[in-house]
């Protein structure tokens, strides 16, 4: 009885530590929305080459942030059942406890870390990739002569590069994220989580795992 009663009350007390959460970032989303509509405003007349590249940045910067928030209780999960998997049993046990001992805040422990990377790895990844396409017309190196355009094989090597490129870039970011997401005790923010990566480890700790994720990077 005693137990059912604790429990009980511990969810009550998560359900209201959340629809508060919930209400205090209504502000902010408000704010990010606004400024959205404004740049996307200013951008949508735009049409020099500059322009148009801000513009595929900003959509995909906008649609990752969007995307990797609405799936931030997911990837928490998967990142969890990565580094702890003798410790989960389930994916819906695994919400069903960060939802008891953290609430709403425990479901998007990391995402701000992810959507930090979103922007500049959206960015670099374009930028990368026209560079290599370019230099490589420029070498006649990849082209498809009937056509005049590099082939299907060049492109995918520019856009590999590209993703290694980018990856190498934001990767601190990726190990912020892990440390959010596998330690919220000692790591209430991303600084909190700098730090202790830099007392542990220096910067190469910033890049540990750098190297699977770069062979995964290529073909992705």
């Amino acid at each position: 009885g005693s137990n059912s009663s604790s429990s009980s009350s511990s969810s009550a007390s998560s359900l209201s530590s959340s629809v508060q959460i919930a209400l205090g970032a209504l502000p902010t989303i408000g704010i990010l929305a606004a400024l959205t509509y404004v740049l996307t405003a200013l951008l949508a007349p735009q049409t020099t080459p500059a322009a148009m590249g801000a513009k595929l940045v900003f959509a995909g910067a906008v649609a990752g942030i969007v995307s990797r928030t609405l799936c931030a209780p997911i990837e928490m999960v998967s990142t969890v059942m990565m580094c702890r998997g003798d410790q989960c049993v389930s994916m819906r046990d695994e919400l069903s406890r960060t939802w008891k001992a953290e609430g709403l805040k425990g479901m998007f422990k990391g995402n701000g870390a992810n959507c930090l990377k979103v922007a500049p790895s959206r960015g670099t990844q374009f930028l990368v990739y026209e560079f290599v396409k370019k230099v490589l017309v420029q070498r006649n190196l990849g082209m498809d002569v009937a056509k005049n355009s590099l082939h299907a094989g060049a492109r995918l090597f520019s856009g590999g590069v590209a993703g290694m490129v980018a990856a190498i870039i934001v990767y601190p970011l990726e190990v912020v994220k892990t440390m959010l997401t596998l330690y919220p005790e000692e790591c209430s923010s991303i600084p909190d989580a700098l730090k202790k990566v830099f007392r542990t480890s220096g910067v190469a700790g910033l890049y540990r795992g750098l190297g699977p994720t770069l062979v995964a990077m290529f073909p992705y």
